[in-house]
């Protein structure tokens, strides 16, 4: 640089009279600038910064170490009867089990030409109560479409309905014991797949002398198994009845359930599977289940049912759920942490990930 350059900037830096090592320092005052020799002022956050208070209560609820904490889906609704396959069961994508068994209820009559009966598929997480009866009053959660003069006419038809294979209420899965080694199947189960589940089911219905099914009816999970009843089986399956179900996953369905399974996963106290009489992974569940109710509506429902309410609007908001749809969600996850077998969920979860209706194997039982 030259000289005459040099002296420009020493000009500007220090004044054409400034003592030597005096620096001009600049403060902003709108949009003027002055020149002055105070030092800048800076903020003292020590006394002024002013933030929210740490406290998460929505995360304080249940201990993350709480020890004791067990699924209350072992504590069974009861009244249910149990259909036991003593030989072996394949499953599809390989693996055998030395016997099967599964928790089934019925309703009505079946007829003398044993051709009334209706085949109720439960979704991923029924159970086998789908109404209540004189041995398990508490309601079913099919409770007004079963019944006499209902959709499932009870005079007509005799209803049968079981808790899938992999589940927990009763039939085998994941939370079974293993007779060969005297623990917990957990990961070791086999695969499950929809095929798999119809193949049990109709060995059920072999053992009640059930022939012609009069219909094979379900929802979501179920209105899958009853396209794959009729698909398998299309000589004993009259009719079918299969509510928002699909004939092949969604790949946005298989993404939302990926999700839902390594949450679950990333839980430690999942601990690969073997929680079962240690501490119960229910923060995995609680938020694995409020991932998978987002899935079961709408925007537009979101929308009308909850639109942009609050849940304290003269409260400042929070990190806790803070709007009714957060709040509905929470309340969702902490319902169904502990009533349900996070095993049975990973499993069933994956189920529907390789359905492909028209793609069927032949049964390989006994």
């Amino acid at each position: 640089m030259q000289a005459s350059s040099l002296r420009c900037v020493r000009a500007w830096l220090l004044g054409p009279s400034a003592p030597l090592g005096m620096v001009r320092t600049t403060r902003l005052v709108a949009t003027t600038t002055v020149t002055s020799q105070e030092e800048v002022r800076h903020p003292d956050f020590a006394r002024e910064f002013r933030g929210r208070e740490e406290g998460f209560p929505c995360l304080n609820k249940h201990p993350k170490d709480a020890a004791g904490v067990t699924g209350a889906y072992g504590e069974t609704l009861g009244g249910h009867q149990l259909f036991q396959h003593r030989d072996k069961f394949h499953f599809k994508h390989g693996g055998v089990i030395p016997e099967l068994y599964l928790a089934y209820e019925t309703w009505g009559q079946l007829n003398q030409e044993r051709n009334n009966a209706i085949l109720l598929h439960t979704g991923l997480s029924g159970s086998s109560h789908a109404k209540s009866h004189k041995d398990s009053p508490s309601k079913g959660w099919w409770e007004k479409f079963i019944g006499p003069s209902c959709a499932l006419d009870t005079n007509r038809f005799f209803v049968v309905c079981s808790n899938l294979v992999g589940g927990c209420y009763g039939s085998i899965g994941p939370s079974s014991i293993n007779p060969l080694t005297g623990r917990e199947y957990a990961m070791s189960f086999p695969l499950v797949t929809i095929e798999d589940m119809v193949h049990a089911q109709f060995l059920l219905l072999d053992r009640l002398g059930v022939g012609r099914l009069h219909a094979a009816v379900g929802a979501s999970l179920g209105g899958m198994q009853s396209l794959m009843a009729a698909a398998i089986y299309p000589e004993r399956v009259g009719r079918v009845v299969s509510i928002s179900a699909c004939v092949r996953t969604h790949p946005s369905s298989i993404a939302m359930r990926y999700v839902q399974r390594r949450i679950l996963m990333a839980d430690p106290n999942w601990n690969n599977g073997r929680y079962y009489g240690k501490t119960f992974p229910r923060m995995g569940m609680q938020h694995a289940r409020e991932v998978g109710t987002i899935t079961y509506r709408s925007g537009p429902e979101w929308a009308m049912r909850f639109g942009h309410k609050r849940a304290h609007p003269d409260s400042p908001p929070d990190f806790c759920p803070d709007f009714e749809i957060e709040r509905y969600l929470e309340y969702q996850g902490e319902k169904f942490s502990t009533s349900y077998d996070p095993n049975s969920l990973l499993y069933i979860s994956k189920v529907s990930h390789r359905h492909v209706c028209c793609e069927v194997v032949a049964p390989k039982q006994g």
